[in-house]
């Protein structure tokens, strides 16, 4: 193992990817640099081939490739804990085992970045979808018409749209304990990181497409899994706000809340669950939002409980027209 201390700790946690996993670890293997970087693997006691890959990735590169081999399953936060207290890089990277990087220059254009722009706390760029073959399918993410170059807390807050294998950021600008307590038991986490990112700097965008988001099966889809989405999202707000006070002054946080009160009396609606519908509802009355950009929400929220008719009839017209644009 090198003695050398890598200015940049690349973090991978992988499960049953064993169709993925020797891609990603190449993508980061590739990279020319002129730093030292290692590579953090944190393998979850996979049912398949994954681990017996990781194994011989590292015995081929025990130089960059520093293995964490967990001897029963201790689920994705755990497993991304323990590659997060293995790192020793001045700045992080984060690929998971199922994505790929593209650029072989990537590392170093971010890393050059920070190194010349020290009041940007983190820094990402834009990812290629591909299929579970590795198919491009021509979309992007964020999307190729979004183009805003600097990111502050106001603007993540509203929503992620960094994609975690695109972002480098420097390491230990935050209570990691504070991390794991605004996470705990969400279905994301990656926001939650660049959330508190940006608290300590802005986050640049770099316009280049330098790594690849596999969309796979096992993906978010449905009503349930929709629904746990937006009821964690309010969670986070109103953890953020009990935690951390005066260090998030968000002043549109009311509209941000009740815009997912309102996509989960929608979504509940859809569901059957109107008692649960009208609950939701009536807390968004409660919060007194004045912004008018909620109002296509709290419209489809009263029709699809109180007039489900004319919401179905509607929700069908609307599905139309943009068929045809």
């Amino acid at each position: 193992m090198s003695t050398e201390t890598p200015l940049v700790s690349v973090r991978m946690s992988t499960y049953n990817h064993e169709k993925y996993i020797a891609q990603a670890i190449e993508g980061v293997l590739m990279q020319k640099t002129n730093f030292p970087f290692e590579l953090i693997i944190g393998e979850d006691c996979s049912t398949d081939r994954t681990r017996e890959i990781v194994v011989d990735y590292s015995n081929r590169y025990p130089n960059i490739i520093k293995p964490i081999l967990q001897e029963k399953n201790v689920g994705m936060r755990a497993n991304g804990r323990a590659t997060r207290e293995a790192s020793s890089g001045k700045y992080v990277a984060l690929c998971e085992g199922d994505d790929y990087w593209i650029d072989p220059f990537k590392l170093q254009k971010q890393v050059d970045f920070m190194e010349k722009h020290l009041d940007f706390s983190m820094c990402f760029h834009r990812a290629r979808k591909v299929d579970e073959q590795g198919r491009e399918l021509g979309t992007f993410w964020p999307k190729k018409s979004w183009n805003k170059p600097i990111t502050t807390t106001e603007d993540i807050i509203e929503g992620n749209y960094i994609s975690t294998q695109t972002v480098v950021y420097r390491r230990g600008l935050f209570d990691q304990q504070l991390f794991d307590i605004l996470a705990e038991g969400l279905s994301f986490g990656d926001w939650v990181l660049h959330i508190l990112n940006s608290l300590h700097g802005r986050i640049m965008f770099l316009d280049e497409s330098m790594a690849a988001y596999r969309v796979t099966e096992t993906g978010a889809s449905g009503t349930t899994t929709r629904i746990k989405l937006q009821s964690d999202i309010l969670t986070l707000y109103e953890r953020m706000e009990f935690h951390l006070g005066s260090q998030f002054p968000i002043k549109k946080i009311v509209q941000f809340k009740n815009r997912r009160l309102l996509i989960l009396a929608r979504l509940n609606a859809e569901k059957g669950e109107n008692e649960l519908a009208r609950n939701y509802l009536e807390q968004s009355k409660k919060n007194n939002d004045k912004f008018f950009a909620n109002f296509k929400l709290k419209a489809a929220a009263y029709l699809s409980i109180y007039y489900p008719w004319i919401y179905s009839i509607t929700k069908k017209a609307y599905r139309l027209t943009r068929t045809f644009r």
